[in-house]
């Protein structure tokens, strides 16, 4: 036995010498392109062997000569998705240690190309550029280069020079766990030669170049932000971001001959959150350009749409009182026929719903229903929290049936309908003016009306109501529709994960792509101290089962994407004193049956004696049946 032994800790020895001098340095063990249908491809799959231990992903272009130049992306211990532009890339890993990895060389070809450029263009042709396509859907030029620039006595026609390529609409960053990928563009251009002006200068001499017809601007600014690209007379798309809540365009013509369109001047603009369009029209004769600006305003507005605290003067919420927990229950007293119920909202910028703040309510024999809802600065959509009062104690749940929804189904935006759920949000995009509801009650003979949907306002919380009444008339419902519509050029996030959750007391090694988790607890514990943060800010949080916690409860920690996607993470929950114990128990008792056995024998002048060596083969025996 001593000699097997040795041996085992010479192997293990070996194994961890073996180990730390093989396995210490991150591998990258491949780079995978992913093509897309039609063969382009900016996105890449990196594989990485780090012995589970948590690395940096580091990008560099033969341009840069270290990792403090170079481009970072976020990687997990096995795999990431990566996207690039047409280069060569030395490709890296680092983990905690500081080790990096050998480099990796990617040559990427099918991508997009970041910068061409035309200049002195005489005739017609074409250039590529690269975007930056959101998860959100926008997006961005990839470099600030200039559009195609004509040589000196030609213009660039503005109505043929048009986007004849774009695979921008097939990319999708979210799916990939990025926060945008690269996508082509296209652009067509046409340069005209300009006809000559024979009109002598003050000096005498003709300009060679002069144009009889310029329409074109000598300066374009902006008082917030920075254009991009930086102005050109030629280019004639530009973008803007900034803070601002207004912005004022200022620019001057080159030719003195020719004017701004009414309308179209340099002036100031009140900006909307996101996107933006501001043009600048001029003309010359018969020859008009067109300059448009797309100003995004940045939107710095707080989506927090919960309470701090909720209480009640009689009886006690069961769970307790947790922010992101939004269903309750209350058991009164008989005699109790008013209940003061009072709310703090977490951010001061948040509000509540016109009714539905802190107030007193009359309560009902049976049950009544009570909601504080909390509306964001933002608008980014309603947290109903709800109170179930009930009589007597009686913790019962509400069964009517009468004047229900059998069904209730929308044009555009997607709800998972419950007959017994009253609330819904729903985010559309832009392009929706209108959602048409199509609701069917339960019993046929009631009636039902519906209340809005309607010319929906960009950037705000547009209602509908659908009103059900027995009828006989006594009873009633209404179910409400929160509408968010997308200010223009925003997209519907479907981003339902999170990116923190963490335990009070309690490790679980989070990770947003594990989707469950196993704690052990104390017999006793009634509820878990939970903080969960979206990884998107519009998405929302809430905590289900977390009351009266037992051995085997299941907390949900469901996460709600603005298109109503959602994702679970769930919490196991296994309570000491309950189950896990009971082999111990027995083997204590046990033991304490045979001290008690052994004293009395002892007592009654027996010898014992212990075969060890019997109680070994005994325990051998029983492993190898």
């Amino acid at each position: 036995m001593k000699k097997n032994f040795k041996y085992l800790v010479i192997l293990f020895g070996a194994l961890f010498l073996f180990s730390s001098n093989v396995f210490a340095k991150p591998v990258i063990t491949s780079v995978e392109e992913i093509k897309d249908t039609s063969g382009s491809s900016d996105l890449y799959l990196v594989k990485v062997n780090s012995n589970g231990e948590t690395i940096k992903g580091y990008i560099i272009s033969p341009n840069q000569n270290s990792l403090a130049n170079s481009a970072s992306y976020p990687t997990s211990a096995t795999s990431q998705y990566i996207t690039l532009p047409n280069g060569i890339y030395y490709i890296f890993v680092e983990n905690s240690s500081g080790e990096l990895s050998s480099p990796y060389t990617v040559y990427v070809t099918n991508s997009c190309t970041a910068g061409e450029t035309v200049t002195n263009a005489t005739g017609t042709g074409s250039y590529e550029r690269c975007y930056k396509k959101y998860y959100d859907g926008i997006e961005k030029a990839a470099t600030s280069a200039a559009d195609a620039s004509c040589a000196p006595g030609y213009n660039l026609d503005a109505a043929y020079s048009t986007i004849s390529a774009n695979d921008c609409g097939n990319k999708n960053a979210e799916k990939y766990g990025i926060e945008y990928r690269f996508c082509r563009k296209r652009y067509d251009y046409k340069c005209v030669k300009t006809e000559t002006s024979t009109k002598p200068t003050p000096g005498g001499v003709v300009p060679s170049d002069a144009s009889t017809a310029n329409a074109k601007l000598a300066s374009l600014t902006v008082s917030s932000g920075t254009l991009t690209p930086a102005f050109s007379p030629s280019t004639y798309t530009y973008s803007v971001t900034t803070n601002a809540s207004s912005i004022s365009v200022d620019a001057t013509l080159q030719n003195s001959s020719a004017s701004f369109i009414n309308g179209y001047a340099p002036r100031s603009v009140n900006l909307n959150y996101g996107t933006n369009t501001i043009q600048i029209k001029t003309k010359d004769g018969n020859t008009t350009n067109t300059y448009t600006i797309k100003v995004k305003r940045n939107d710095q507005r707080s989506n927090n749409n919960t309470l701090s605290n909720l209480t009640v003067s009689s009886g006690s919420l069961s769970p307790e009182f947790n922010s992101l927990t939004n269903d309750y229950t209350v058991a009164l007293p008989s005699d109790v026929t008013k209940v003061d119920i009072g709310a703090t909202l977490s951010d001061s910028t948040s509000s509540f719903v016109e009714g539905f703040g802190p107030r007193t309510v009359d309560v009902d024999y049976g049950y009544t229903r009570v909601s504080i809802k909390v509306k964001s600065q933002s608008g980014s959509g309603v947290r109903i929290y709800t109170i179930l009062f009930t009589k007597d104690g009686e913790m019962t749940e509400e069964k009517s049936n009468k004047a229900l929804l059998a069904s209730l189904e929308l044009s555009s935006g997607k709800i998972e309908f419950d007959p017994n759920t009253f609330d819904y949000n729903v985010t559309v995009p832009y392009d929706v003016t209108n959602i048409n509801v199509v609701a069917k009650a339960m019993d046929e003979s009631d009636e039902v009306v519906v209340n809005g949907g309607e010319n929906l306002e960009a950037d705000k919380i547009n209602e509908i109501s659908v009103i059900v009444t027995t009828s006989d008339g006594n009873y009633t419902n209404t179910y409400t529709i929160y509408v968010i519509r997308k200010n223009e050029d925003l997209g519907v996030s479907n981003n339902s994960l999170l990116s923190d959750l963490s335990v009070e007391n309690y490790n679980i090694k989070f990770d947003a792509k594990k989707k469950e988790y196993k704690i052990n607890v104390k017999g006793g514990l009634k509820s878990l101290v939970i903080y969960a943060t979206p990884a998107d800010n519009r998405a929302t949080v809430t905590i289900s089962g977390n009351e009266n916690l037992k051995n085997g409860s299941e907390v949900k920690v469901r996460v709600t994407a603005e298109d109503n996607s959602y994702t679970d993470y769930v919490i196991k929950v296994k309570m000491a004193g309950q189950g896990g114990n009971v082999f111990l128990t027995i083997v204590v008792v046990l033991l304490i049956i045979l001290v008690i056995a052994y004293l009395v024998l002892r007592a009654m002048g027996y010898k014992i004696y212990l075969n060890f060596g019997a109680v070994k083969e005994k325990i051998t025996g029983i492993f190898k049946r």
